[in-house]
């Protein structure tokens, strides 16, 4: 069983509801940016607290028991090598938590980027610090957020359908060449004189013929 700080630190439960480091451009609103801005806290909590999840997970080992009197209960033998396999899963789920982390601080840094100096400020100050900012002020910056986000999506869209144009366009590409190559193998039999055999073949073919007739 894992300790209650382990479960806390997320080796009892590792499947999170929010994900936005990466990959897609979801929809941001104000406790979403909250919760990247505290990333790079979370990060390094995380890896503080490494080396003693892994202790407790070394703890959670059971070493194998011979039975020496099947009128005992409780001494059960238990495969060290499952054991095993189940702790390295857990520290490499544990190390991949730490890498979101790390990935969600990323997406931050870039949300900080759309905006000038002085909005960053009143970001960092408001999510990043946990500091009053005035509502009005707040929701002007999350309103310019929210159209930098619009961009990017429009941004990403147009290259993926440039993407999905260009590899069709290769696909027809090879396609072209695949049927004038045999165009071209169809032709060159054509053309190509018959073989000694064939001809013999021909001729015997003929001289068949010719000696039945004159039966």
């Amino acid at each position: 069983m894992l300790t209650l700080a382990a479960k806390e630190i997320g080796l009892g439960n590792l499947n999170e509801k929010f994900h936005c480091g990466g990959g897609g451009m979801d929809k941001l609103n104000k406790w979403q940016l909250h919760y990247l801005s505290q990333s790079l806290t979370r990060a390094k909590r995380l890896e503080k607290q490494r080396e003693e999840v892994y202790e407790e997970l070394y703890k959670t080992i059971t070493y194998p028991a011979m039975r020496l009197d099947s009128t005992i209960e409780g001494l059960q033998s238990h495969a060290t090598d499952a054991q095993a396999i189940r702790i390295i899963d857990l520290q490499r789920r544990y190390d991949k938590r730490i890498q979101r982390e790390y990935d969600r601080h990323v997406r931050w840094r870039g949300i900080l980027e759309w905006v000038d100096d002085h909005d960053r400020e009143i970001l960092i100050r408001y999510f990043q610090k946990k500091k009053y900012v005035q509502p009005k002020i707040i929701s002007r910056v999350l309103f310019k957020i929210e159209n930098r986000l619009i961009e990017e999506e429009q941004r990403i869209e147009q290259e993926r359908n440039k993407k999905a144009i260009s590899d069709f366009q290769k696909h027809q590409e090879k396609e072209r060449s695949f049927g004038r190559k045999i165009v071209a193998i169809e032709s060159l039999e054509s053309v190509i004189p018959k073989s000694d055999e064939e001809k013999r073949n021909r001729r015997q073919e003929k001289m068949r013929r010719l000696f039945t007739q004159g039966r």
